[in-house]
């Protein structure tokens, strides 16, 4: 099945887990960043980059990235794209996939989460901002703060 480039940003920005978390961050409709919490609590920015193909081409594989962090993490390189993910890996195996963009946005979120980066470094103020104001999952926090141990839970 093949989309229509319009059909796949759709998916993206209507998509009603990444709609709310999800900004266009260049005057044309390329690219786009979605803002999204990992279970250890970290904020992270992805980057998504949907490129006009040629006319002789029916699609153009989207791009990810991780922007403002560095970080390590099995599906990212050292310049913090996601590389690892099959389905983007080219444009013939992105247009064999069927996926939506939509689709593949949520899948990379959503392992992202699972299986956060691990040794992040936050090189963006605006995502330090962010950081700051969002309040890490009780587990996050007894790892950063060992001094506290987990209170004993009562069943009465």
């Amino acid at each position: 099945v093949k989309h229509s480039r319009h059909k796949h940003i759709q998916s993206y920005l209507t998509d009603p887990t990444l709609k709310p978390s999800t900004r266009r961050v260049r005057s044309d409709d390329s690219t786009y960043d979605t803002v999204f919490q990992t279970k250890a609590g970290d904020a992270l920015i992805l980057r998504v980059h949907l490129p006009v193909p040629p006319p002789e081409m029916t699609a153009k594989a989207p791009s990810m990235t991780l922007v403002g962090v560095r970080c390590s993490h099995p599906w990212l390189d050292s310049k913090m794209r996601v590389v690892n993910y099959s389905a983007i890996a080219s444009d013939e195996t992105w247009e064999s996939s069927g996926l939506l963009l939509g689709k593949a946005v949520n899948e990379v979120v959503k392992h992202l989460q699972l299986n956060p980066p691990k040794n992040i470094t936050i090189t963006d103020p605006q995502l330090k901002k962010i950081q700051a104001s969002i309040s890490r999952p009780p587990d996050a926090q007894h790892q950063r703060m060992p001094s506290h141990p987990p209170r004993q839970a009562s069943f009465y």
